[in-house]
Parts: C-alpha cells; structure tokens; sequence
C-alpha cells in the first residue's frame, strides 16, 4: 500500500495552522526543537478563524514581544 507522506520524526506535532500554532513553531524554533506543523484546511485563506484570543495568551504574547501587531488591529 502507498503512503501519501514521505514518514519524518518530529519532536512534537502541532495540530492547527493558527496564531496559537504558529506561535508555539515560533518558539519551539528558537529552542532548535524539531516540530511539523499539520492543518485541515489544505489553502491560504483570506478572512479570520481566530475569533478570540483568551487574555493569558495576551500576556504570553507580550512577554515574547509579540503583541505589538495585534494591537493596531
């Protein structure tokens, strides 16, 4: 039987392509931690999924630096 994916090891799988997803590839990255990234939606999308971004997360982001995009939204 063929496979559809050449078989790679990771570290860690993160399941989700979003701003949380992608957050954690970023620091995981940092840490040169070997990590893939997998998403059911198979294209780029043009409009939002992220309805909410709880409040710890906020400050996580912050602490990284990272809020400053979100904050001209």
């Amino acid at each position: 039987m063929a496979t559809l994916f050449k078989e790679e090891i990771c570290d860690v799988l993160i399941c989700g392509a979003g701003p949380i997803g992608l957050f954690l590839a970023n620091e995981l990255a940092e840490f040169e931690i070997n990590f893939r990234i997998i998403d059911k939606i198979k294209t780029h999308s043009n409009f939002s999924k992220a309805l909410l971004i709880a409040p710890r997360t906020l400050e996580i982001f912050d602490n990284r630096q990272f809020s400053y995009p979100l904050s001209i939204l």
